[in-house]
């Protein structure tokens, strides 16, 4: 019953934080969400937010959630981040700092996090669906045939998207900042997986790529 519940939760925290950070951080600059009845790209943008975030809630496997209950301080700093990356975006929109002219950039941007959104929720559907079938063992199949982190490298795609879906590039400028702490991140993460499966991972290392094909 009780993991029921976590589930639950967790599903409900998947699906509506991110949409409610967005929202905030919207009402924080402009005081109101009728621009989204101008701006349909906007609409999308919540209604991609709130459907793939259900989706990674329930495909999450339950070590996943549990991992992220137990580390609250880090959730919260997440969920602080992502909302100073909306309110700049929103923010250079509205006075028109380092806004981007072209009509096709919210189009571009939409594409962009639909594409990271995908690949998330891609890389978690496998992952799950192979602990289910063996229980353990080194993630091989799917994204991870090429990539050792695809969900990281869907983040970073649908960063990239969100300023662009405001006409705004300044924001994009926070990335690298962003891809610091990742890095730090994926080497503790690299570093668990050498101790747990030695020259299984040393082998799946050397015939992949950590984020970015053919790059890196």
């Amino acid at each position: 019953m009780q993991r029921i519940s976590n589930k639950v939760l967790w599903v409900l925290v998947a699906a509506l934080l991110p949409v409610l950070i967005m929202a905030g951080s919207v009402l924080f600059v402009r005081r109101n969400l009728f621009h989204l009845c101008q701006h349909w790209q906007e609409a999308f943008l919540y209604l991609f937010l709130l459907v793939g975030g259900f989706i990674s809630g329930v495909v999450s496997l339950p070590e996943e959630y549990y991992q992220a209950f137990r580390k609250r301080l880090l959730l919260w700093g997440c969920a602080a981040s992502f909302f100073l990356y909306c309110a700049c975006s929103v923010l250079c929109q509205r006075i028109h700092f380092g806004d981007l002219k072209s009509a096709w950039c919210p189009v571009a941007g939409l594409v962009l996090v639909a594409s990271g959104g995908f690949l998330h929720l891609w890389a978690t559907a496998v992952r799950r669906r192979w602990f289910e079938r063996s229980g353990s063992g080194l993630v091989t199949s799917g994204p991870y045939r090429r990539l050792r982190h695809p969900s990281y490298l869907g983040f970073l795609i649908a960063m990239t998207g969100l300023p662009l879906v405001f006409s705004s590039w300044l924001p994009l400028l926070a990335l690298p900042g962003v891809f610091v702490v990742l890095r730090w991140r994926l080497e503790e993460a690299e570093k668990v997986l050498a101790e747990q499966f030695t020259h299984e991972f040393e082998q799946y290392k050397s015939q992949t790529w950590q984020v970015f094909p053919y790059l890196y």
